[in-house]
């Protein structure tokens, strides 16, 4: 049975393998989406008039911006843990 550590060291490698181009892409396109969602229903739901979705593509650009820092960073924090992890698991073996 995997315990929760060996199973985020094998969903780290499968993501990492993908590569960090595409990982990081996936956190913009996500967060962008999100943003976009929210700052479209929110004045929809409260029924303001149209000049309100002028601020879709404020908020399209923050949540990209936001995604592709949030992707970056998750991405090293994660690689970090990865190698750290990797060294640990091969000092093991070696004695």
């Amino acid at each position: 049975m995997m315990n929760a550590l060996e199973h985020k060291f094998k969903r780290w490698k499968q993501k990492r393998e993908a590569g960090k181009v595409r990982y990081i892409f996936n956190w913009t396109i996500f967060s962008g989406f999100i943003a976009l969602l929210a700052a479209y229903s929110i004045p929809a739901l409260s029924k303001h008039d149209v000049s309100a979705l002028v601020s879709l593509s404020q908020a399209a650009g923050i949540g990209l911006g936001g995604g592709f820092v949030f992707g970056a960073l998750s991405w090293f924090i994660n690689e970090t843990w990865y190698q750290n992890e990797l060294k640990k698991r091969e000092e093991d073996e070696n004695n």
